[in-house]
């Protein structure tokens, strides 16, 4: 004798929300995990790496102080944060900018990448990543004792003359080590509230 198989009621409305949800999330996964638009392996990580060093950054410039009379507090010129070197942070920076609608001692924020010498002078910060040694060491002249805050992106800019480098901790998690000393010589204090949370002060 055959044992009658109970069946259990199907909702179907349920059973299409399931089949869209599904197949969303093949399709966003798709694009999310798109080697292009990611960089290849590890890409997810790496857009979370620089989004985070972006809000570094904007809280550098909202924190540190600069000397009167400098481009970083002239009320008549943007503050402009230049990135030297590879500008996989720009678009991050120019999101997070946009999204938050933020402004940078009273003033709109704009985010350039040095191509040329003439605009050197006119950045508030100058963000170095994976920059060549001749154009690093020509651009560090060039805004020699000039009142612009300088990070550089990794633990290659220790032995640099930059005032804050951005370094990767365990765990990938996102640190940073200052130099106040090269930043007071340039007129910028860093303030408490940098120093505080740096893993490393380097005198």
């Amino acid at each position: 004798m055959k044992r009658k198989r109970y069946k259990f009621p199907v909702d179907s409305r349920r059973v299409r929300w399931v089949i869209r949800f599904f197949f969303c999330l093949v399709i966003c996964t798709g694009i999310f995990l798109n080697p292009k638009e990611t960089g290849g392996n590890g890409g997810l990580q790496k857009v979370d790496e620089y989004k985070i060093k972006a809000l570094l950054v904007i809280r550098f410039a909202q924190f540190a102080q600069w000397p009167p009379h400098c481009p970083a507090v002239n009320p008549h010129t943007p503050f402009t944060i230049g990135v030297c070197g590879g500008s996989h942070i720009i678009p991050f920076l120019k999101n997070t900018i946009k999204k938050k609608q933020i402004t940078i001692k009273g003033k709109k924020v704009e985010v350039i990448k040095l191509s040329g010498d003439e605009t050197i002078k006119r950045c508030c910060i100058i963000f170095f990543s994976q920059t060549p040694k001749k154009r690093f060491d020509r651009v560090m002249k060039e805004i020699e004792n000039l009142p612009i805050l300088t990070i550089g992106n990794g633990e290659e800019y220790e032995k640099k003359d930059v005032m804050i480098i951005l370094i990767l901790k365990a765990k990938k998690k996102i640190g940073f080590n200052v130099k106040p000393r090269i930043a007071n010589k340039c007129g910028i204090d860093l303030t408490s509230k940098i120093l505080r949370h740096a893993e490393k002060i380097i005198e």
